[in-house]
């Protein structure tokens, strides 16, 4: 189920907070879920999400710059990377100084020069190649909007945006990207967002070396195909890694702590090498040619199966406090 119709900041925007609806209670519980019933409640209300047919395309995501809505005005009076003040300015050799939210329009080299309070969504990128780095500053908000928000036009694609070395604490969403190609999101850390990163229909996406804490959903992956995402931290969350339809791509080298990995109707995904603690992973739906390899799962109740759900490939080397056959999975 794509949805190259529907209005795309409407749909993102609906879509984490239908998750937030569906999962908040589960922040701090630790239990196996019925994850046939939740797939069947999200599918459901996407699926009636994409059927709208009276959502303008051309809505945006309004977007704080000194405390004044930007999204919405004559382009003549948005802040631009061209302008000498405000939040963006041109600091020569292709790259743009930061100090308040805004639209980015321009490709360039974007760098966070001070701490931000966000009051709705932040940053809304909507130009190909950008490389947009906090350089280790903060970005802060109030359980609402988005820290990062990348928007195509319609019927379109973007290729080549990252984002890295952002401190993300307290929104709705820290990064959502759409339809895009070659996204890396490093070096990021995101703490208390309803959802640390959402993605759909990205290609080729890195996700790599980020830490995620507090987040009822670490990620929420729609439709990521060959997508990399390796060595990130995901804690304290119910929820860790959400795969919808993943296509190929690879989940290695990652640690679960009290988070757990989720995946409905894989094809071709492997998943190698990451550390679960109190935490497991749960297959909803068809997989085909999903891989289950090499990682380790520690410290879950006695209760809880470390491997739930089935079709996936047993690829050796899993190791469990309890061993066993789990779902046809063998972990020594």
């Amino acid at each position: 189920m794509h949805a190259d119709r529907l209005g795309r900041a409407a749909l993102a925007a609906i879509v984490g907070a239908l998750l937030i609806s569906v999962f908040f209670s589960g922040c701090t519980a630790r239990k196996e879920y019925n994850t046939t019933s939740v797939t069947n409640q999200i599918f459901n209300e996407v699926e009636w999400i994409e059927n709208l047919s009276n959502v303008s395309s051309n809505q945006t995501i309004n977007q704080a710059t000194d405390n004044q809505a930007i999204s919405n005005k004559p382009a003549a009076e948005n802040q631009t990377a061209s302008n000498k003040s405000g939040p963006l300015v041109y600091e020569g050799n292709g790259f743009y100084g930061v100090r308040g939210c805004a639209t980015i329009k321009e490709s360039g080299k974007y760098r966070l020069r001070n701490n931000i309070s966000m009051s709705d969504s932040c940053f809304v990128i909507k130009s190909d190649n950008v490389d947009f780095d906090c350089l280790g500053h903060s970005i802060t908000g109030v359980s609402r909007g988005y820290a990062f928000y990348v928007e195509p036009p319609s019927g379109e694609r973007f290729v080549n945006v990252s984002i890295s070395g952002c401190v993300i604490k307290g929104p709705l969403v820290g990064i959502s990207a759409m339809y895009i190609d070659n996204i890396k999101l490093e070096r990021n850390e995101i703490y208390e967002a309803g959802n640390g990163i959402v993605l759909q229909s990205a290609i080729n996406a890195r996700i790599i070396g980020n830490t995620m804490s507090g987040c009822p959903r670490s990620m929420a992956l729609f439709y990521c195909s060959y997508c990399n995402i390796s060595l990130n931290t995901f804690e304290k969350d119910s929820m860790g890694v959400m795969y919808f339809s993943p296509v190929g791509g690879i989940t290695t080298a990652n640690t679960f702590n009290n988070s757990h990995l989720w995946v409905q109707s894989g094809k071709g995904l492997e998943i190698y090498a990451n550390r679960f603690i109190g935490s497991y992973i749960s297959f909803d739906s068809g997989q085909t040619n999903v891989v289950v390899k090499e990682n380790s799962f520690s410290n879950l109740p006695n209760s809880t199966r470390p491997i739930q759900g089935s079709n996936a490939v047993d690829g050796g080397g899993n190791e469990c406090e309890a061993p066993g056959n789990y779902s046809g999975i063998k972990c020594s």
